[in-house]
């Protein structure tokens, strides 16, 4: 890669997307390119992916414009990335994936595409949705032997847990109503505090982190009943737990390791009702 080629992409127009491709491409250069960009893999990129994803996440619930420009270039820039190095490999690029994203999406909406399917509320579009993944799992022999081998095992385990609950529910195997489940709830509450105290007595550890892990899932499977997700719900009590705790840091006169805890119990609920108030 020469000098020639860099005046080109740096001349180009930047809104063009091969003018991205060819920045990768010249950032993984063997010979000339970034000395970090060119040994990175999948593997090591793995991460970044995530992170990125969840800096998205952030950008929207601010719901800030600037915010959300910069991230969604951040989360394409892994993108394609990881398609650069597939590029390089000679199995795929950008374009291609572009052109099957286009196919999938004209696939999976016949009810708008075609004049023959019709959809007239969510659940009929959910329906289709479905119907369609499951034509595309069984041209390219991808059917699945269990129900949640659909679900990816990498998910984050809150995600998992409500994606399992809601797949399940689709075939009949859930409670009738939110009330049935709270009853679950409470049983593991109670499987949880006897396994907790046999623990005191013979310290079983593995135990009482299966009866936890049955409350931890029981309460998810509770809040989807609730029509809620339970990521959201989650995120939304620590944002509040900070937002307190941040508040009773600056109410604080002195460090917090020198109050007890009757002290900071008080600066706690002060610092509820100057939340709540603020609200």
């Amino acid at each position: 890669m020469n000098n020639k080629n860099n005046e080109d992409i740096l001349n180009s127009d930047f809104r063009k997307l091969e003018t991205l491709e060819k920045i990768f491409e010249r950032l993984r250069d063997k010979e000339t390119g970034c000395p970090w960009d060119k040994v990175q893999t999948h593997d090591s990129c793995m991460q970044c992916l995530v992170e990125e994803t969840y800096e998205v996440i952030d950008a929207l619930s601010q719901n800030n414009p600037e915010m959300m420009r910069e991230e969604f270039g951040d989360l394409l820039l892994q993108i394609m990335f990881h398609t650069q190095m597939e590029r390089e490999q000679g199995h795929f690029d950008i374009y291609d994936v572009i052109e099957d994203l286009g196919k999938k999406l004209v696939r999976r909406h016949p009810h708008v595409f075609r004049q023959d399917v019709n959809a007239s509320c969510v659940s009929d579009v959910w329906k289709i949705w479905e119907k369609a993944k499951s034509k595309e799992a069984e041209d390219n022999n991808k059917v699945l032997k269990h129900t949640l081998d659909k679900v990816p095992t990498s998910f984050p385990p809150f995600l998992k847990a409500y994606k399992y609950g809601s797949k399940t529910s689709k075939l009949g195997f859930d409670w009738n109503n939110a009330d049935e489940a709270f009853l679950k709830v409470k049983e593991e509450i109670r499987e949880v505090e006897e396994e907790a105290i046999k623990n005191k007595k013979f310290n079983n550890k593995e135990a009482l982190k299966d009866e936890a892990g049955d409350l931890l899932f029981a309460v998810i499977q509770y809040i989807r009943k609730l029509e809620l997700n339970p990521d959201e719900v989650l995120n939304n009590a620590c944002k509040k737990y900070k937002s307190r705790f941040d508040t009773l840091e600056d109410l604080a006169k002195k460090p917090l390791n020198d109050y007890t805890l009757d002290e900071l119990e008080g600066l706690w609920q002060e610092a509820k009702k100057i939340k709540k108030d603020a609200i």
